[in-house]
C-alpha cells in the first residue's frame, strides 16, 4: 500500500463508521472542546508512541512498530472507561487498529509527519458522529 493510502485509510474507515452508529446530538462547546483535543492527541500522542519509539529504535519493527502499538491501544483504556460515547474495548480496538496503520506509515517513511495527519483527522471524524 502507498504512502497516501496508509495515511487515508484508517481516516475513511473511521468516516464510514461516524454513518454506522447512530448519529448523537452534542453541544456546541463539545464539539470545540473535541477539535483541540483532536489536533493535541494526533500531535502529541505521535511523537510519544511513533516518534520516539522510531528514532530510539530504527528500523526495528518489533520495538519500533509492534510494541508502541500495543502500549498505544493499552493507552486508550483510561479514555475509554470513563466515555459515555464509546465502549472502551472498542476504543482500545480502535486504537490499536490506528497504531498499525500510522506506526507501519511512520516506519515505512521514517517521519511522523503522516501519521499525524491521519491521527489528526481521524479524531476530527469520529468528533463529528
Amino acid at each position: 500500500m502507498s504512502e497516501w493510502g496508509l495515511m487515508l485509510f484508517y481516516p475513511a474507515m473511521a468516516f464510514i463508521g461516524t454513518f454506522l452508529f447512530e448519529q448523537q446530538q452534542r453541544e456546541f462547546y463539545e464539539m470545540i472542546s473535541y477539535v483541540f483535543m483532536s489536533f493535541g492527541n494526533g500531535f502529541f500522542e505521535e511523537i510519544l508512541w511513533r516518534g520516539v519509539y522510531i528514532k530510539i529504535f530504527p528500523g526495528d519493527k518489533l520495538w519500533g512498530f509492534a510494541w508502541p502499538t500495543l502500549w498505544f491501544a493499552i493507552w486508550h483504556y483510561a479514555p475509554g472507561s470513563i466515555s459515555p460515547w464509546t465502549n472502551v474495548w472498542v476504543l482500545m480496538a480502535g486504537a490499536m487498529g490506528l497504531g498499525v496503520c500510522v506506526g507501519w506509515l511512520a516506519v515505512k517513511t521514517n517521519s511522523i509527519r503522516w501519521s499525524m495527519i491521519s491521527h489528526t483527522l481521524s479524531g476530527l471524524i469520529w468528533g463529528i458522529r
